[in-house]
């Protein structure tokens, strides 16, 4: 068994664990060795990190209102039901940081881990023990992928499936219908990639799949191929 990344992945969760740190952190800091400052750092970083996601979210689901009111206001009954826009209500503002919350969350955890005095039930309360991972059966594991036209870009949306320790890339190719077949588009390291390549004049269906790479080595089985037709 490996482990997985010590900082968690989606914006709640690592802003909830930001949160964990900063509020468990204070009876054991001086005997990690933090000092006052970095501890202050951090605190800032989880306050300014969670309030701009809450303004997101609360942003996002403002802008699903207006998203209502547009089709009503072009389509009239036909765009369905319209409840009415609730006023934009942010939470109140804390002081801004630096950018790379990341970056100097990870920095803080290496001097912490690399304490003499830390210990695994210390990092459980801090949130920061990293969760075992079974290895996948790389005989059967393959990608599920999909993809859709957004504007003049095709979006080929794909993910690790809960396996990121043990993969490396996603490698995704493309049959353009040129009678080329398919070629390497891209060997990603994110989940979700854009395909800029400009659409043809004529309508044609491009075809995706992918595969896993592991150490410059496609593992597992292709995707199942995808296909979209652009322009749409």
């Amino acid at each position: 068994m490996a482990k997985g990344d010590l900082i968690l992945k989606g914006d709640l969760v690592f802003g909830a664990q930001m949160k964990t740190f900063k509020n468990n952190i204070g009876p054991v800091a001086s005997s990690l060795g933090l000092t006052p400052a970095q501890v202050a750092q951090q605190a800032a970083d989880a306050d300014y990190f969670n309030y701009v996601l809450a303004c997101q979210n609360t942003a996002l689901a403002h802008s699903k209102g207006w998203s209502s009111l547009k089709k009503l206001t072009r389509a009239g009954s036909a765009a369905g039901e319209f409840n009415g826009l609730e006023p934009l209500a942010l939470p109140a503002p804390v002081p801004p940081v630096a950018p790379g919350v990341e970056q100097r969350f990870r920095a803080l955890l290496r001097q912490v881990k690399a304490s003499a005095n830390y210990s695994s039930a210390i990092g459980e309360g801090l949130g920061i023990e990293a969760a075992h991972h079974t290895a996948p059966d790389f005989t059967a594991l393959k990608p599920v992928i999909t993809v859709s036209v957004s504007g003049d870009h095709v979006l080929v949306d794909w993910a690790w499936q809960g396996h990121r320790v043990f993969l490396d890339q996603c490698e995704i190719q493309v049959d353009r219908g040129d009678g080329k077949g398919f070629v390497v588009l891209t060997c990603a390291t994110v989940p979700g990639y854009t395909d800029k390549t400009a659409f043809p004049a004529a309508p044609v269906k491009w075809l995706y799949r992918a595969i896993y790479r592991v150490a410059d080595a496609p593992v597992g089985q292709w995707s199942n191929v995808t296909g979209v037709t652009v322009p749409p």
